[in-house]
């Protein structure tokens, strides 16, 4: 178990492989596995726990074992051909049993396709989210934020660290200096506090916004650059985030936001979808957009 929260468990593999149980309003999203309701268990950070992957050609009425202590629909990406994911303890307690033989699976890729072909009509809309993350700015450095925000260690200063770091990634890009985007990189990922530090977040929008772009080979080049150097710099989770983002996946908020960007929709569907990612995490979603802006800046 990688990290506990009110609704999400992270867990790892011994390979370094993340996924997230998520459930209660939890959504879609490249690593989640979205349960129908609460686990009921408790499932501690650090604990570790044996998964059996049970094949659905090897299921019969007797696989699952009838003292597991709850059973659960979940909807995962694909999950064809497994039946069930069984979680117990290291000593064998069976502790929890995700059912997904009728799990809905979900495609984590916009299609990137129909989105590059709008990528004018992007650009032109980018600008609700521009006065978005304008008032958000004001409202950190009036002292806006929750008390919960505040413990983070969120504010401005933080958006503000971040946003002179992701300047002089976009200007070494721009300017194809592969040693000062190096530089640059390394200076920004990790950077801030959380679980996945703001500098990573500004990363994983910068490069969704890429996935809209022609160039795409100088796309691969980019993806497995800011990989390799995420690899050394920053937590495990923002790692799965970063390669996933890196891969052109992304959740269903950004779904909708790059739908409402790419249509011919009133501003009040982009601001609301901006809205809901803005409300991630204490600076996650922020910085996320931030990046995201400067990504369609290069276009």
């Amino acid at each position: 178990m990688l990290a506990s929260f009110a609704r999400v468990c992270d867990l790892i593999t011994d390979a370094g492989e993340v996924a997230a149980l998520v459930w209660d309003g939890g959504g879609n999203g490249p690593l989640n596995v979205v349960l129908e309701r609460e686990p009921g268990v408790a499932l501690p950070a650090g604990a570790r726990f044996v998964v059996k992957v049970i094949a659905r050609s090897d299921v019969c009425s007797e696989a699952i074992p009838s003292d597991a202590r709850d059973c659960f629909g979940a909807a995962a990406p694909r999950n064809d051909g497994m039946k069930a994911i069984l979680l117990t303890t290291t000593d064998g307690e069976s502790l929890l049993d995700v059912n997904l033989s009728t799990a809905t699976p979900w495609e984590a890729r916009p299609d990137w396709e129909y989105l590059r072909a709008r990528r004018g009509r992007m650009a032109a809309n980018v600008r609700w989210i521009e006065e978005l993350l304008a008032a958000d700015a004001a409202r950190r450095s009036n002292g806006g934020l929750s008390n919960e925000s505040l413990l983070k260690g969120a504010g401005a200063g933080d958006i503000a660290r971040i946003a002179q770091a992701g300047q002089a990634v976009a200007a070494a890009y721009r300017s194809c200096d592969h040693a000062a985007l190096a530089a640059a990189l390394a200076a920004l990922c990790g950077l801030g506090p959380g679980l996945t530090p703001a500098g990573d977040d500004w990363l994983a929008g910068w490069l969704l916004a890429h996935h809209c772009s022609e160039d795409l080979r100088g796309l691969r080049d980019l993806e497995g650059l800011i990989v390799e150097t995420a690899a050394a710099r920053t937590t495990t989770l923002s790692r799965a985030f970063l390669a996933a983002a890196a891969a052109g996946e992304a959740d269903e908020s950004w779904h909708e936001l790059l739908s409402a960007l790419a249509s011919e929709a009133a501003n009040q569907r982009i601001s609301e979808a901006a809205d809901v990612i803005l409300a991630h995490g204490a600076t996650s979603g922020a910085a996320m957009l931030m990046g995201f802006v400067a990504g369609v800046d290069l276009w």
